[in-house]
């Protein structure tokens, strides 16, 4: 079950300092800023949940290579490689500056893309 709006934005507002808190150690912030990511993820799924599509939606981990092939620059230097070494990147999978995921050739997708 997708959280609420209201969760995705606590989530985010609580784990935020702890992934740029260089005192912490690194398997805390690492897991910080995978519970980002997934914060990010749930309301992808909860938008493509409430559509029609054929499609499956992306797994966390298919979903997470695509958010960081777009957004790794929003985490510390020191902690995007152990991103990268648990998810990898997957530059195709979402619209670069988007967060939410549409199958390719959708309307939604080929709006993301300016078409």
């Amino acid at each position: 079950m997708a959280w609420t709006r209201e969760e995705r934005e606590g989530v985010l507002e609580e784990l935020w300092p702890m992934v740029k808190d260089g005192q912490r150690e690194m398997r805390e912030r690492l897991e910080a800023a995978l519970g980002i990511i997934e914060a990010h993820w749930n309301e992808s799924f909860e938008h493509y949940y409430d559509r029609d599509w054929e499609e499956r939606h992306p797994t966390f981990k298919e979903y997470g290579a695509g958010f960081l092939a777009h957004h790794l620059d929003l985490f510390p230097r020191e902690v995007a490689p152990a991103l990268l070494h648990h998810l990898g990147t997957d530059p195709d999978l979402l619209v670069p500056g988007h967060t939410l995921w549409a199958p390719p050739g959708s309307p939604e997708r080929k709006e993301m893309e300016g078409e």
